[in-house]
């Protein structure tokens, strides 16, 4: 939904769009529910992999973890790779 990719803020609020109706079902308000979140690497000389299994530090890593990476590139303008994830949300969070 929006919500998930960060965009239920940009959303019409007098008129209605395709997914508006679905969007405000309870499941889809999960807080639990993934998110959309853009990833950074802060460790030199680390990099991002595609499709790797996101855990929380000292959390077992096994299972389908709290999310996932969806794709990474080389930002040029920082220097390092950068990518996007699906996180659940009681895990994401800004900074």
């Amino acid at each position: 939904t929006l919500d998930d990719l960060g965009l239920g803020r940009l959303a019409g609020k007098r008129t209605g769009f395709v997914g508006d109706v679905l969007r405000r079902r309870p499941a889809f308000q999960a807080p639990d529910r993934q998110r959309l979140v853009g990833l950074e690497c802060i460790e030199e000389g680390k990099r991002l992999r595609g499709g790797a299994v996101l855990f929380l530090p000292g959390e077992k890593t096994y299972g389908h973890g709290r999310g996932r990476v969806t794709s990474v590139t080389f930002s040029p303008e920082r220097g390092h790779c950068v990518g996007l994830a699906l996180l659940a949300g009681d895990v994401a969070s800004e900074g």
